[in-house]
């Protein structure tokens, strides 16, 4: 079956029935969604970011490793940003982008502090991190950064600037 699209692109899918009448059912409604997306009713960007966030983090991180190749990023910085993805990954048992939150990213933050870690290996996994969301944002693959209220200054600068303007 054919139908047009909400950019008014012609798609061809198969309904997967031998059945005519389900498929001209099935062939409406794809038909209808598209009309709607087209008129505004339905938000066309919201559903990707729907389906986006549904698919596995794992498979965002392996494109962002691509995007990091691409850019012609040395073999090291690739690794380690995208080690420290995964072990944030692993340690929030998180499944999905959708999932992908600032909670989560602290936790393994605060993780590697209490195993004795120094600020600046801490700082560069929350890096990683916020290098990732901020891509994410960027190919439209979430709809906003999860990890946006974290300051660009690391937290040690925050508390010696503070102290140094105490009377």
């Amino acid at each position: 079956m054919s139908w047009v699209d909400h950019t008014r692109k012609t798609k061809t899918k198969s309904a997967r029935t031998t059945d005519k009448a389900t498929a001209q059912r099935i062939g409406a409604k794809l038909e209808g969604d598209a009309a709607l997306r087209r008129e505004g009713v339905i938000d066309p960007m919201a559903d990707r970011f729907s389906q986006e966030g549904g698919r596995p983090l794992r498979e965002h991180i392996s494109a962002y490793k691509e995007s990091l190749e691409t850019a012609q990023r040395t073999s090291r910085h690739i690794d380690e940003t995208i080690g420290y993805l995964l072990k944030i990954v692993e340690n929030g048992q998180i499944e999905t982008l959708r999932q992908f939150d600032a909670s989560i990213v602290d936790r393994y933050a605060e993780t590697l502090r209490s195993r004795g870690l120094g600020a600046r290996s801490v700082q560069t996994c929350l890096t990683a991190a916020k290098s990732f969301a901020k891509w994410a944002v960027a190919t439209e693959r979430l709809s906003r950064d999860p990890l946006h209220y974290w300051l660009s200054k690391s937290p040690t600068r925050s508390v010696i600037a503070g102290a140094c303007d105490a009377p």
